[in-house]
């Protein structure tokens, strides 16, 4: 997926795999660059220090994206989300939760959330008229 599908949008890719040398090697046979890979998987074993340092030497200024992928659950995975996960207020459930809102949606995605709504509503006002008796769902004709 990475050298497919990703290359393009990544600057460079970290593992933290069990198998981390053998997906490196298929990244590369797919044709993403060696130099933009770094592994820090069990293959290295790094204390959190290291991971974050290693994160923070790839980033040119004092802004980066980092996309995690994939269910991974070595030790050092779980360090870098611990990592995380207590450094946001609230931790990472109260997150998910704020990501919910309809309010925080980008606003195009808001007014087809309304517009849809709206229309929901008025497909169940005339399925309601229509199980009261009106033929045609409007109401009763006078």
């Amino acid at each position: 997926m990475v050298p497919t599908d990703l290359a393009p949008y990544l600057d460079h890719v970290i593992t933290f795999g069990s198998h981390e040398q053998q997906v490196t090697e298929q990244m590369v046979r797919l044709g993403f660059p060696r130099e933009r890979i770094t592994n820090l998987g069990e293959s290295v074993n790094p204390s959190l220090d290291r991971i974050l340092d290693a994160i923070a030497g790839l980033i040119p200024g004092e802004h980066a994206v980092l996309i995690g992928m994939v269910n991974i659950h070595t030790r050092q995975a779980e360090l870098l989300l611990e990592h995380f996960e207590g450094s946001v207020e609230g931790g990472h459930g109260s997150e998910i939760e704020l990501s919910r809102r309809p309010e925080r949606m980008p606003l195009p995605a808001q007014r087809y959330r309304r517009a849809v709504a709206h229309w929901l509503g008025r497909q169940a006002r005339r399925a309601a008229v229509r199980a009261a008796g009106a033929p045609n769902g409007r109401g009763p004709r006078a």
